[in-house]
């Protein structure tokens, strides 16, 4: 066998195994290990290329590195998009609290429009009480003038018989809206007391009846014989019907423009004995996307400036506070419903008892 030209080159023999790496004269690098063997008569000479020796190494080092690359350019990727995201996100919180604020400037500009209508109301009907005493007292004097004089019954006498008629009717109708705002917006505490639906619905239609007829919009009630009286304020009672009313009205001028509108409230006797009063209408409707936040406080799909997106939000807390329940049903295009479950004197009572 030749000797190995590294030979001189080797660290002195030892019982350990020894490690190195040499260099043959042609510049290629030697991976060495030796050992003797038999009291240091023999030794154990392994030899390899540096290259073929380390190269599984190599090859992890550079799979670490590629994948730590790879790894790297993964994370940040992430920490862009997701820096984008929350950026994009506290844009939109930013944009929904400014729209906040001008929600609730709108909101008490509307609360002082509320309070100043109820001095206009209290003002106007003053002058009203007066027109009303003068003219009971001009039909009166006119009752005279025609049993005295005996004058003759032609078209001028009737019509300015009419003519009476029709301002007293006037003014009286004047008199039930001024009544209607005091009403509405009296400020007092919540004075619950038994409401009849018989009585207390045509007044509620009758407050909406010409803006409704204005726009062609056909309000009808049906009052179920068994359902017995109510329960509540009948102040805050108004305003959750005021506001499902105007909003009903209002998804009907999206969908039918000036014709073909309806709105119908029905009340009947419910489980638990609460009765159930349901105000439908065939409006627009509410999208899927929209109907979990039906309740949210300033939420509305009204434009800008026609809602503040408090009515529903303080109709759900109203019916709550009364002991009741509220409820939707709503399909875009065929319309939406409203349910409301409310408690009655002896339901209420009950209630209290336990």
């Amino acid at each position: 066998m030749e000797k190995d030209v590294n030979y001189s080159q080797y660290p002195a023999p030892s019982q350990a195994a020894r490690t190195f790496i040499l260099q043959d004269p042609a510049q290629k690098n030697f991976l060495y290990a030796t050992m003797t063997l038999k009291e240091k008569n023999w030794l154990l000479v392994v030899r390899q290329e540096k290259e073929d020796a380390f190269h599984a190494l190599f090859s992890a080092t550079k799979q670490i590195l590629i994948i730590a690359a790879i790894g790297g350019v993964f994370i940040i990727l992430i920490a862009f998009s997701l820096s984008s995201y929350l950026v994009r996100k506290m844009e939109k919180i930013d944009r929904e609290k400014g729209a906040l604020g001008q929600q609730l400037v709108r909101a008490s500009r509307l609360a002082e429009l509320g309070e100043m209508s109820a001095g206009f109301a209290h003002e106007i009907n003053n002058p009203l009480q007066i027109m009303k005493s003068e003219i009971a007292l001009i039909q009166m004097v006119w009752r005279d003038i025609t049993l005295e004089h005996a004058l003759p019954g032609d078209e001028n006498t009737a019509q300015l018989a009419d003519c009476l008629d029709q301002i007293q009717l006037q003014i009286n109708r004047c008199g039930q809206i001024t009544q209607g705002i005091l009403k509405f917006g009296r400020q007092s505490e919540p004075t619950p007391q038994p409401i009849h639906l018989n009585e207390f619905i045509p007044e509620i239609i009758g407050m909406v009846n010409k803006q409704a007829m204005v726009n062609n919009i056909q309000i009808s009630h049906i009052i179920d014989e068994a359902a017995p009286e109510i329960f509540g304020d009948p102040g805050q009672l108004q305003q959750v019907l005021l506001n499902l009313l105007n909003n009903a009205m209002h998804a009907i001028r999206e969908a039918h423009e000036a014709d073909g509108g309806q709105i119908r409230i029905e009340a009947q006797p419910a489980e638990n004995g609460l009765v159930r009063l349901t105000i439908r209408d065939n409006g627009c409707g509410i999208g899927e996307e929209n109907k979990k936040r039906v309740f949210s406080p300033f939420f509305t799909t009204k434009p800008v400036g026609k809602g503040t997106g408090l009515g529903l939000s303080v109709c759900y807390g109203i019916i709550e506070s009364m002991g009741g329940t509220m409820d939707f049903w709503s399909e875009t295009g065929k319309g939406t419903a409203f349910f409301l479950n409310l408690p009655t004197p002896r339901a209420t009572a009950g209630a209290t008892m336990v």
